[in-house]
């Protein structure tokens, strides 16, 4: 899982379960499920 929150004066979030790729302007998060763990 991921959770992204944004703190402005109006904060908002977001929660993401299972594989995903996140791309910022700061670089890339990437989750791995159990599955994944084997692999490189």
């Amino acid at each position: 899982e991921i959770m992204i929150a944004q703190f402005t004066s109006n904060t908002s979030a977001m929660k993401i379960r299972g594989r995903a790729e996140v791309y910022t302007k700061f670089g890339m998060v990437e989750t791995r499920t159990p599955q994944d763990a084997g692999r490189a």
